[in-house]
């Protein structure tokens, strides 16, 4: 078995890896935001933030407001 690989804290999954959770989501909408959280490399609750202020997408990219 090929070793993790740990990128700070972050552990970074293997294609087969992402393939099994994929196919244990419990929905094909769960498969959905799996997808977009992979093509996107949006953490689940910046997507969440993103849903919840629709006014920051304008078509053709996201505005996200930074905190000073």
């Amino acid at each position: 078995m090929p070793k993790p690989i740990i990128k700070g804290v972050v552990r970074v999954l293997r294609p087969t890896k992402y393939e099994l959770l994929w196919k244990g989501a419990r929905s094909q909408e769960n498969q959905t935001r799996l997808d977009a959280l992979l093509l996107t490399g949006l953490r689940y609750v910046e997507a969440q933030r993103l849903q919840q202020n629709e006014e920051w997408l304008d078509g053709a990219s996201v505005l996200e407001r930074l905190e000073s």
